[in-house]
């Protein structure tokens, strides 16, 4: 549980509690040494000092994690990429910060991606099983997906093997993974730039508004003091 403290007037939340949860999405959220971390991690944190707040934040797997804030008052999770299937599903602050989905394919790969169409003619487009990017080439008519469950931890090394031809993910996580893979990222290039994806904190359907308008003032101010910006630069992110 993460207890809310030194917050006024509305005491945020009637109980007192806002339950915050995080998956592993590196380099946005993960853990590390029994440590939840991450550029998300510190960002939230960050909000989190602003408000008065005492940092509690449980990991919990990705389908787990977004079952959690489909019922019960004030949970919170990060980062959650917001589509149009979702919208209604939750109450959203943010943007955190924005990545795009990009198709990455080998560098000396003879491949031309023109349009998103071109990509359904190739054998095998890696992506993760329940991501937002396999939901958006599944929704598109894609039919060549080689999903993974659980991370995007062995498409470097299928991409660099030819086990898939191309990549979809976003341009943040890809170039991160790729380094904890022992991939050079400069083995690698896009071929093809899909859409923005900005990543936003998603909040239970039935949680207070208070709560919402608290934390969207706390991350609006953090933009502009230049918080967001120092903790990009921390973890070698262009702040776009």
């Amino acid at each position: 549980m993460l207890h809310l403290t030194g917050l006024s007037a509305q005491q945020a939340v009637a109980t007192g509690r806002l339950q915050v949860y995080t998956t592993q999405y590196p380099p946005f959220c993960y853990t590390e040494n029994d440590q939840v971390t991450g550029v998300a991690t510190d960002m939230v944190v960050a909000l989190m000092a602003k408000m008065g707040v005492s940092p509690h934040i449980q990991s919990l797997p990705w389908a787990r994690a977004l079952e959690s804030i489909s019922g019960p008052a004030n949970v919170m999770l990060y980062t959650v990429t917001r589509t149009e299937e979702r919208e209604r599903q939750f109450k959203w602050v943010g943007p955190l910060m924005s990545s795009h989905v990009v198709l990455f394919a080998h560098r000396d790969a003879n491949l031309v991606i023109k349009r998103l169409e071109d990509a359904k003619a190739v054998k095998a487009i890696g992506t993760v099983q329940g991501y937002a990017t396999q939901s958006l080439l599944r929704d598109k008519g894609f039919t060549n997906l080689d999903a993974l469950a659980g991370s995007e931890g062995g498409n470097p090394e299928k991409l660099m093997t030819g086990r898939i031809d191309l990549w979809a993910t976003d341009n943040v996580t890809g170039i991160y993974q790729a380094k904890l893979r022992g991939v050079d990222p400069a083995m690698m290039k896009v071929v093809y730039r899909v859409v923005e994806l900005p990543k936003y904190l998603a909040f239970s359907k039935q949680t207070d508004d208070q709560i919402i308008k608290q934390w969207q003032a706390a991350l609006d101010k953090a933009k502009k003091d230049g918080t967001f910006h120092k903790i990009l630069a921390h973890w070698g992110i262009d702040d776009e």
